[in-house]
């Protein structure tokens, strides 16, 4: 499952501008080598993967991965947002149904429970990988995290 990011059509660190002009098809690409990545990542870790391995399981050439992405790194990072906006994502569509304050927090609670098994890869490269992520990348990544604890901490708050 890859999560639906109309941001994802750059990186933090240089806008990362692709060859390919047409939106859906760079967002429909991405996800597709998203998931790639996460299950190669997943199976081999960052340092083993190779982009050819990642091109092989999205079913695209290694020189069509780069015509979306810049790097190995970009798409580590990629993957670490995609992660963050599958759980916002969960837990939003969990939150909707609560009534009361009560029933939000237990929603929050169950919802970050489910969405780290559902998205557990995700979650365990993040964690595993992340410091192979350049300064500024790690630096944007911690910023989109922060704001996903102030989500969670504002909904507490109530």
């Amino acid at each position: 499952m890859v999560h639906s990011n109309p941001k994802r059509t750059s990186t933090p660190e240089n806008q990362n501008a692709s060859f390919v002009k047409n939106p859906i098809l760079i967002q429909a690409r991405r996800a597709v080598i998203v998931e790639a990545a996460i299950e190669v990542f997943w199976r081999k870790g960052f340092h083993s993967t190779r982009i050819s391995d990642i091109a092989k399981v999205a079913g695209l050439s290694q020189g069509s991965i780069y015509n979306y992405i810049e790097s190995k790194e970009a798409l580590l990072y990629m993957v670490c947002e995609d992660h963050l906006g599958l759980y916002r994502d969960h837990v939003t569509k969990a939150l909707a149904a609560a009534a009361t304050p009560q029933e939000r927090i237990t929603r929050l609670i169950d919802a970050t429970v489910e969405a780290t098994f559902l998205f557990r890869r995700h979650f365990m490269i993040m964690l595993r990988e992340i410091h192979h992520i350049a300064p500024a990348r790690r630096r944007e990544f911690m910023r989109l995290a922060a704001e996903q604890r102030k989500f969670c901490q504002d909904i507490l708050e109530e």
